[in-house]
């Protein structure tokens, strides 16, 4: 009877063992590829990117993508409103990160007074940034309607197609020393990125594309 229940239970670890090693290998093989390009093409994967970093890293570097159909300078009105600290939150998931007592509160509008961003200016990633400086990032270089990069490698870059639609490329450099690397960061930290940051570039698409006053590039007054 012992024998016959340690039997059982080493069949039950070994195919728990065995799910994990697939689940692992899909996701190195399918899912972390896709997640670190997500909507990039190969020339924009190649991009010497304003606001690389200028550091080696030994970790990943994910590039992602996305087509808006609205001006540059539409699109730059409201990136520069990113942070909890300038009306327009991270464009992302409002909801998710309040779990997290971000006090995050989306804007539905550009204003003026956020239309200002220079170096050393600090986006905060939730209410108290200013005295916790994990939860602020700086910004480290601004061309306006083109490139704005916050320190630590992590750039957000406009490509006019024409005249009415941009590429808005966003490029994060993870440095080994943010996290226990890798397993935290595969198993916590990139999933967590790309859920946002994605969410961050479908949002700033949603607000741009949606606002008509804006369809000219010219900011409202």
């Amino acid at each position: 009877m012992q024998a016959s229940r340690w039997r059982s239970r080493r069949r039950f670890w070994l195919a728990i063992a065995a799910l994990a090693v697939a689940l692992g290998g899909m996701y190195a093989l399918v899912i972390r590829p896709y997640h670190l390009r997500w909507g990039a093409t190969d020339q924009e994967l190649a991009l010497a990117l304003p606001g690389d970093s200028p550091v080696p890293a030994d970790g990943p570097i994910s590039t992602r993508a996305i087509t808006i159909h609205a001006p540059a300078a539409t699109v730059w009105a409201w990136l520069i409103q990113t942070g909890q600290n300038r009306g327009g939150g991270w464009h992302s998931y409002d909801w998710l990160e309040n779990l997290f007592a971000a006090d995050m509160h989306e804007g539905d509008r550009i204003e003026e007074r956020w239309q200002h961003l220079q170096v050393d200016d600090q986006l905060f990633f939730a209410a108290g940034g200013a005295t916790t400086p994990a939860m602020a990032a700086t910004v480290a270089g601004v061309v306006p309607e083109r490139a704005l990069w916050l320190g630590d490698g992590w750039a957000f870059v406009l490509r006019p197609i024409d005249e009415s639609s941009t590429r808005l490329i966003v490029r994060y450099t993870l440095h080994p020393d943010v996290l226990v690397y890798p397993p935290l960061s595969y198993a916590i930290f990139e999933p967590a990125h790309f859920v946002m940051e994605s969410g961050m570039l479908l949002g700033i698409k949603r607000r741009a594309e949606r606002d008509p006053l804006l369809r000219n590039g010219g900011a409202e007054r």
